[in-house]
C-alpha cells in the first residue's frame, strides 16, 4: 500500500514539474522569439556577407586502358615465361590508381601553380593587382610556394574515382566562377602530359626489354608472342602521343554558388536558436529556483 502511494506521489510530482515547464516557456515566449529572431538574423546576416564560392569539374577516362586487356590476354598465353615478363613490366598496376595517386600529389600541384602563375589568384588579399605584387615589403612575410601547394589541394580541389565506369571526377571550388573551370583545365592539361610522357617512357622500357627477351628466345610461339607485345608497346606509345585520356565532360562556367547555401543556414540558425533560447530560460529559471531555495533556508536558520 505504501509502495502504491509513493509510486503515485512521484508520478503526480512528474506531472506538475511537466506543467510547470510549460507555464515557465509560456511566461518566457517573448524572450525565446527574441533569441530565436536574433540568431536568425546572424544567421542570415552571415549568409550575405560570406564568400561565395563557385564549383567547376570535369569528367575522364584514362585512354591506353582500353588497350591493356590485350597484352595481359597475350602474356597469360606464354606461361611461366609470361608471368615473368608481367612481372618485370608492370603492367598489373591500373591507370585509374596511378591517376589518383597523380592528381591528388603535392608534383602536380606544384606544376599547375608554376606554369599558370597561380600563385596570386591562391592568395588574392595578399596580392597587390594595381602594382602586381605582394602588399608588404619583407619578402620572408610572402606566401610561399609550399603554401599555395597545400591550399590548392586541400581547399580548391576535389575529385572522386569511378571504378565501375572506369572514370576519375575532377572539380575545383574557388570564388571565381571563370577562374574554376580554368583551373579544371589546368589541371587536366598537366595531368596529360604527365601520364602521357610517363606512359611514353613506360612503353620505351617495356619495348627495350621485350626486344632483350626476343634475342634470347628460340620458340616461334614465344617469339610470336614477343613481336606482338613489342607492337603493343609501341602501339601503346602512339595512342598518347596527343592524349593520354579521354576528355567525356567538360568544364562549364557554373551560373550558381555552391556555397553558402541561405536556405540552409537560415534553417539552422533558426532551429539552433530557438533551442539555445529555450535552454537559456530553463537555466535561468533552475538557477533563480535554487538562488531563492537557498535565501529561504537561511531565513530558516536564522529564524531558529
Amino acid at each position: 500500500m505504501d509502495n502504491m502511494t509513493n509510486t503515485n506521489k512521484i508520478m503526480h510530482e512528474d506531472e506538475i514539474d511537466i506543467v510547470q515547464l510549460f507555464v515557465t516557456l509560456w511566461y518566457r515566449r517573448k524572450q525565446i522569439v527574441a533569441g530565436t529572431v536574433l540568431f536568425a538574423f546572424i544567421g542570415l546576416i552571415y549568409a550575405l556577407l560570406a564568400s561565395p564560392v563557385y564549383h567547376a569539374e570535369a569528367t575522364f577516362a584514362p585512354k591506353e586502358s582500353q588497350k591493356a586487356g590485350n597484352a595481359t590476354s597475350l602474356l597469360a598465353q606464354m606461361g611461366g615465361f609470361g608471368g615473368a615478363v608481367f612481372s618485370q613490366m608492370g603492367i598489373g598496376n591500373t591507370s585509374l590508381d596511378r591517376m589518383e595517386i597523380i592528381i591528388k600529389g603535392r608534383d602536380l600541384a606544384e606544376t599547375v601553380i608554376l606554369q599558370n602563375q597561380l600563385m596570386p589568384q591562391l592568395f588574392p588579399d595578399e596580392w597587390d593587382s594595381v602594382n602586381n605584387r605582394w602588399n608588404g615589403s619583407d619578402s620572408l612575410a610572402f606566401p610561399k610556394l609550399r603554401k599555395g601547394i597545400e591550399r590548392l589541394r586541400k581547399e580548391h580541389l576535389e575529385f572522386s574515382v569511378k571504378p565501375k565506369n572506369n572514370t576519375i571526377i575532377v572539380g575545383i571550388n574557388t570564388y571565381d566562377p571563370e577562374l574554376a573551370v580554368n583551373w579544371v583545365n589546368f589541371y587536366l592539361n598537366a595531368l596529360n602530359y604527365k601520364i602521357q610522357q610517363d606512359i611514353i617512357a613506360d612503353a620505351t622500357s617495356n619495348k627495350e626489354y621485350l626486344e632483350k627477351q626476343l634475342l634470347n628466345t628460340t620458340d616461334p610461339l614465344v617469339v610470336e608472342k614477343l613481336r606482338n607485345m613489342i607492337a603493343y608497346e609501341l602501339e601503346r606509345a602512339m595512342l598518347v602521343s596527343s592524349k593520354s585520356i579521354d576528355i567525356l565532360e567538360k568544364p562549364i562556367i557554373p551560373i550558381y554558388r555552391t556555397k553558402p547555401k541561405r536556405t540552409l543556414i537560415l534553417a539552422v540558425s533558426i532551429v539552433a536558436g530557438f533551442f539555445c533560447t529555450v535552454i537559456g530560460v530553463l537555466g535561468v529559471n533552475i538557477i533563480g529556483k535554487f538562488t531563492a531555495e537557498i535565501k529561504q533556508r537561511t531565513l530558516d536558520l536564522r529564524i531558529k
